[in-house]
C-alpha cells in the first residue's frame, strides 16, 4: 500500500513539473487544449492574446481563415509550430492576429501569401522554408526575429511601416527579393545580415526626415549597399505620386479612426495642416488646393 501511494505521490509531482515546461517552451498543455471547428487552441494568460490557435484537428486546405474570436474572446496568436509543414495551405487569412509564434507555418510547401495586417511580433522561424510565399501583407508588425523568412525564394517585395526590430538574416536567401520599404523610422534593433543572399538587385528604399543615416554600419547589418532616399511631394498623403481629393480623403478617414497611417504619411500631414497638428485641417487646405482656392499648400 505504501508503495502505490508512493507512485501515486511521484506522478502528482511529475505532472506539477511537467505542466510549467509546456508554457516555458510555448508548447500548449493538453489538458488545458479545447477544439473549435477544425481549429485546436488554447486560453492563455497573456494581456491581450486571448485564445491562442494551437494546431487543427484535419490537416487544413487551400485558404486558412484564422476566426477573430472563439467563445466570445479574441483570437490573438498563432501557437509554436501549429501549422507546420502543413504543405495543402496556400493562404493565410488573419486579420486579429496580433503574434505568430515560433515555427508556426514554417515548411508550408505551397504557402502563397499571407494577411496578417495587424500583427505585432513574428517569433523566430515562423514562415522559415515556405518556398512559393510571394506576398506577406504584416503591416503593423512591430518586431520580425531571426530567420523569420529563410528560404522565402519567391517573395519579390516587404513594406514595413511600424517596424522597430529585425532579426539575424530575418530574411536570409530570400533569392526573389528585390524592394524593400520602410515607411517609418529606422530600425532600434537589429541582427547582421538581415538582406543576405537575396537579389543582387535589392533596393532598401527609406524616406527623409525621419531619422535615417546610412552608413557602413548599417550596410554591414542590413547584408545590402543599395539604399534610396525617397522624398514625397507635400500633400501626397496617400503616396501615390500626385496630389488631389483622395489625399484629403485620407485625412478625413485617419482623423475618424477608420484606418492608420505610417511615420511618413503622418509628417506629410502635420506639414499640410499649416499648424503642425494631425486634424482635418490638413484636408480643408488640401481641398481648397484642390479646387484652386489656394495657390500651395
Amino acid at each position: 500500500m505504501k508503495k502505490i501511494l508512493a507512485l501515486v505521490l511521484a506522478f502528482i509531482i511529475s505532472l506539477q513539473l511537467i505542466a510549467p515546461a509546456y508554457a516555458a517552451n510555448g508548447i500548449s498543455n493538453p489538458k488545458t487544449e479545447k477544439t473549435s471547428g477544425n481549429f485546436k487552441y488554447s486560453l492563455t494568460d497573456e494581456e491581450d492574446l486571448g485564445v491562442t490557435i494551437t494546431g487543427y484537428v484535419n490537416e487544413p486546405e487551400g485558404k486558412l481563415v484564422i476566426p477573430t474570436e472563439i467563445e466570445g474572446i479574441p483570437v490573438g496568436g498563432i501557437g509554436k509550430a501549429a501549422f507546420r509543414g502543413c504543405s495543402k495551405i496556400t493562404s493565410v487569412f488573419a486579420p486579429s492576429i496580433i503574434l505568430v509564434n515560433e515555427s508556426a507555418f514554417r515548411e508550408c510547401a505551397n504557402l502563397k501569401s499571407i494577411y496578417i495586417p495587424y500583427v505585432h511580433g513574428i517569433q523566430k522561424n515562423a514562415f522559415r522554408d515556405c518556398p512559393k510565399l510571394e506576398k506577406a501583407e504584416i503591416y503593423l508588425v512591430k518586431r520580425v526575429d531571426s530567420y523569420t523568412f529563410w528560404g522565402c525564394s519567391s517573395l519579390k517585395e516587404i513594406e514595413f511601416y511600424q517596424v522597430e526590430s529585425l532579426g539575424n538574416k530575418a530574411f536570409y536567401d530570400c533569392s526573389s527579393l528585390e524592394t524593400v520599404i520602410f515607411f517609418g523610422r529606422p530600425l532600434t534593433s537589429y541582427g547582421t545580415k538581415m538582406f543576405s543572399n537575396c537579389s543582387e538587385n535589392l533596393v532598401i528604399y527609406y524616406f527623409r526626415d525621419l531619422g535615417w543615416v546610412i552608413n557602413n554600419y548599417y550596410i554591414e547589418h542590413y547584408g545590402v549597399d543599395s539604399f534610396v532616399c525617397l522624398d514625397p511631394e507635400k500633400g501626397d498623403i496617400n503616396l501615390d505620386g500626385s496630389i488631389n481629393t483622395a489625399d484629403a480623403v485620407y485625412v478625413l478617414q485617419y482623423c475618424a479612426e477608420m484606418i492608420w497611417l505610417a511615420d511618413v504619411q503622418l509628417m506629410l500631414v502635420r506639414e499640410v495642416s499649416g499648424n503642425n497638428t494631425l486634424s482635418t485641417s490638413a484636408a480643408v487646405r488640401l481641398l481648397k488646393y484642390c479646387a484652386g482656392m489656394i495657390q500651395e499648400l
